[in-house]
């Protein structure tokens, strides 16, 4: 009751109400992971290019066969949120406006960049690799992972040290699995 009278000497208006302890614990945990979930929806939401990441796309990659032999001799060796970040500095230094993922057999898939309007083929990934690529892209864009026979919508940012550019990502269900299709 001095904690009611002080708060309310403060200014508070206060609402008094009586529950048990168990119930107040749930609310509580209900709180904490509400506030969990939208940290780690901030975080998601955003793809960062790591100033050497930059560096080394820049010095690396001018044009598509430097693309193509990248990430051929790097697909294999980089975890998939590193690969995506791979992607996408490639497609902004070859100035492509669209980024295509396409399952084109049961067993594989194909990265596409449009570049001055043309769609060019870049690299084959295995099954495996597309699989964790759409998830990365999907839980980036807010998309439901869980979800493979509906088409999807969604965006997210890219930050680097030009700026912050915005990316649309769709997500459809093909013929050997899911595609995406990332507008720059």
């Amino acid at each position: 009751t001095e904690t009611i009278s002080q708060l309310k000497e403060s200014g508070y208006n206060l609402k008094i109400f009586i529950t048990t302890k168990t119930e107040l614990s749930h609310i509580w945990d209900k709180y904490s992971r509400a506030e969990t979930t939208e940290k780690r929806k901030e975080v998601s939401e955003k793809v960062e290019i790591e100033k050497d990441i930059a560096e080394e796309i820049r010095n690396e990659l001018k044009t598509r066969d430097d693309v193509v032999g990248f990430f051929k001799k790097i697909q294999s060796e980089v975890p998939t949120s590193t690969l995506l970040v791979y992607i996408l500095g490639a497609a902004l230094a070859l100035r492509a406006s669209d980024i295509h993922i396409e399952q084109t057999k049961e067993k594989s898939s194909l990265l596409r960049f449009r570049i001055d309007g043309e769609l060019r083929d870049i690299i084959n990934f295995s099954e495996r690799q597309t699989e964790l690529l759409v998830n990365r892209i999907k839980l980036l864009s807010g998309l439901k992972l869980n979800i493979r026979d509906t088409a999807q919508d969604g965006r997210f940012s890219i930050e680097s040290q030009t700026g912050v550019i915005e990316v649309r990502a769709s997500v459809v269900p093909a013929e050997f699995g899911e595609a995406v299709v990332m507008r720059v």
